[in-house]
């Protein structure tokens, strides 16, 4: 937890920083406000994901692209551009990618940043300026790969298949899309719509257009992992939760700020102006907390899971576990009560093939009947989340059983309730 502390107030700083060196020094402020007073990315400080991390990353693979300025030594390498910032962009890109698999767009967000206004321009088709672009692109494609690299090779070892992590990945995410569904219009409406202010990115679109700012490759950067991840997660993931958005936040909100930042230095310099700079500065900040306060209110709370247990249950649980014991569990999350090794099940689909593939790896199973959900009318998830059930029940010794409620809330409102069961086996 008090990683991903760090880790956040680096987050923020870099946003500011970013912001600074692209915009204008009150861009930069309210960047850093409104990023470190988000709901959104708030509700992940203390928790134990990778989001912290993840966004770290990129933006300091930003940050770096930003420093970077478009020339490097190429007599080192004959196809390669060597130049600090721009093997540093990569790299962090690349580590991003490990942590949060959606995150490798960067990957994407970089090349097309590097030859986006030479290709609008016509710039691109003079064959000198070509061959420099094809260098950089190729010199963060190598750096991605190579940082990427021993990854794919452990995968290879472990799995014999070095992209089986990606194709389980995949998976997760396109697993039980009932509980999650939405059509196109989901970020828009739950995301967009709840804060108001996120809207004046439609002004920041209009501002990079007729100021041109598409010219800028560093400026591109910022605008192309905004656009990039909301199509991504909008078209390509069926799975449709806000909390996704917490990867494209810090650049909604430079985008955003972009457009403060314009309003404030314009009232800094103008006498006829309607307000004047001050008083427009309380007025923004106060609404930009007050926002803030409005989204806290109706996206992190709108759904919630309450587990009617005690920690007693959970005490007679844990007094099974001894130091050593490695766990298959149904679920990661225990990892914050233990200090255990534990080994998902992952989903119902494919909780049966990891019990066999890990037989002889763990000494319990730790199984919540809860953690695996089927739709009401998915009648082939129940019949495997009832094999699976019994075909653990029959191989091993149950230690322990709970029952207890799960109870999902809409807005404080009860919605359903789910009995559910807490297993403990001895293998």
């Amino acid at each position: 937890k008090f990683l991903d502390v760090i880790f956040s107030l680096v987050c923020i700083n870099l946003v500011y920083i970013i912001c600074l060196r692209l915009y204008n020094r009150s861009a930069a402020n309210f960047a850093a406000l409104i990023f470190g007073t988000s709901s959104l990315f708030l509700m992940y400080v203390g928790l134990i994901v990778t989001e912290p991390l993840t966004i770290m990353f990129m933006l300091l693979s930003v940050y770096y692209f930003v420093k970077y300025g478009d020339g490097g030594d190429m007599t080192k390498f004959k196809w390669l551009v060597f130049d600090k910032n721009l093997i540093l962009s990569s790299l962090f890109a690349a580590l991003s990618f490990l942590t949060k698999y959606p995150s490798g767009i960067m990957l994407v967000v970089l090349l097309s940043s590097l030859i986006f206004s030479t290709l609008i321009t016509g710039r691109l088709f003079n064959k000198n300026i070509f061959l420099f672009k094809f260098k950089q692109c190729l010199t963060v494609v190598v750096v991605f790969f190579l940082t990427v690299l021993p990854y794919l090779i452990l995968n290879l070892i472990l799995y014999k298949n070095p992209l089986l992590p990606f194709i389980a990945g995949k998976m997760v995410i396109e697993t039980d899309v009932w509980l999650y569904g939405g059509d196109y219009l989901f970020y828009i409406t739950e995301f967009f719509l709840y804060n108001k202010l996120f809207l004046l990115v439609g002004l920041s679109l209009l501002f990079y257009l007729v100021a041109k700012d598409w010219k800028n490759d560093k400026k591109n950067v910022v605008m192309f992992s905004f656009v990039l991840f909301l199509i991504y997660f909008t078209f390509y993931v069926p799975r449709k939760e806000v909390r996704y958005m917490v990867l494209l936040l810090p650049f909604l909100i430079m985008l955003v700020s972009n457009v403060i930042g314009r309003v404030c230095n314009y009232l800094k310099s103008s006498n006829k102006a309607i307000i004047r700079f001050w008083p427009f500065m309380v007025i923004t900040v106060t609404v930009i907390l007050m926002s803030q306060m409005a989204v806290y209110n109706s996206i992190v709370q709108e759904y919630q899971d309450k587990q009617i247990v005690t920690n007693e249950m959970i005490e007679e649980i844990f007094d099974f576990i001894e130091s050593g014991d490695i766990l298959l569990s149904s679920t990661p999350l225990i990892l914050s009560k233990i200090d255990n090794l534990v080994i998902p099940t992952s989903t119902i689909w494919e909780s049966e093939a990891v019990y066999g593939w890990q037989e002889g790896n763990f000494d319990l199973i730790l199984i919540n009947s809860c953690d695996y959900r089927c739709e009401e009318s998915d009648i082939e998830c129940k019949n495997l989340k009832d094999n699976f059930l019994e075909l653990v029940n029959s191989e091993n010794k149950l230690l322990k059983k709970l029952d207890f409620s799960l109870e999902r809330m809409y807005k404080d409102e009860i919605v359903s309730v789910e009995n559910c069961e807490v297993l403990l086996f001895d293998v």
